[in-house]
């Protein structure tokens, strides 16, 4: 239970709060729409030598 003393801290702070997370949600959806190719969420492509060159070794650990 919040003491009404706190409670109205905390109601004070709200709107700053709301800014704070609409300006992130904001800057999430102006990030997918920048993009490039394919549709949001979705992971890139990438060429076996690149992934090789990211992690070496790791293409001669998988087995198919």
């Amino acid at each position: 239970m919040v003491g009404a003393k706190r409670f109205l801290q905390l109601a004070n702070r709200l709107p700053a709060y709301q800014g704070v997370i609409a300006n992130a949600m904001a800057a999430e959806q102006n990030a997918e729409e920048a993009a490039p190719g394919g549709s949001p969420g979705q992971p890139e492509e990438v060429s076996i030598d690149a992934m090789n060159l990211m992690i070496p070794g790791l293409i001669e650990r998988v087995e198919v």
